[in-house]
């Protein structure tokens, strides 16, 4: 996406409700209704548009081989979005929904401190993700799978400290 204009990578990044819609049809066996077949071909029909009268964009100092392959890593990216957005929605389908409120009612410490830690547990996660693909983007996956081989043991023995 870093080889692309903002511009075109956001018109890229707009067929990622094609592919959701097409990924919901055939993963979760969602409906299509006539509504959003059109709003897809909709959308789709305007990215297009605007992509061909999109000539010239090339950031200043990009070669073309780079800008060239910007195009497929963004569709990549995009449909692989698109996939992680069903697959979220197919565990939660299959999961028990009150599974987490009867989990919350025998916490030792309490239905309030259980959503709590609950909270604050997805925040620290998201941050350490965020933080992996920062990693990733600066430096290299092998780096970031060094940081998290290192979380292992420190993890361990944070759990050793707080939980005696």
């Amino acid at each position: 996406m870093s080889f692309l204009p903002v511009s075109t990578s956001a018109l890229l990044s707009s067929t990622q409700l094609g592919f959701t819609d097409v990924f919901a049809f055939f993963i979760v066996k969602q409906k299509l209704s006539a509504s959003s077949i059109n709003v897809v071909v909709l959308l789709t029909f305007g990215t297009v548009v605007l992509g061909v009268h999109a000539s010239g964009d090339r950031p200043n100092g990009e070669s073309k081989a780079k800008y060239n392959i910007g195009f497929p890593m963004t569709l990549g990216a995009t449909v692989v979005y698109a996939l992680v957005l069903q697959l979220v929605e197919l565990m939660y389908k299959y999961a028990k929904e009150d599974a987490i409120g009867r989990e919350a009612k025998h916490y030792r410490l309490g239905q309030a401190e259980y959503y709590l830690v609950d909270f604050f547990s997805t925040i620290i996660a998201h941050f350490f993700f965020l933080g992996l693909v920062g990693t990733i983007k600066y430096s290299s996956a092998l780096l970031s799978g060094v940081i998290v081989a290192i979380c292992i043991p420190v993890t361990e023995v944070h759990a050793v400290f707080f939980f005696h």
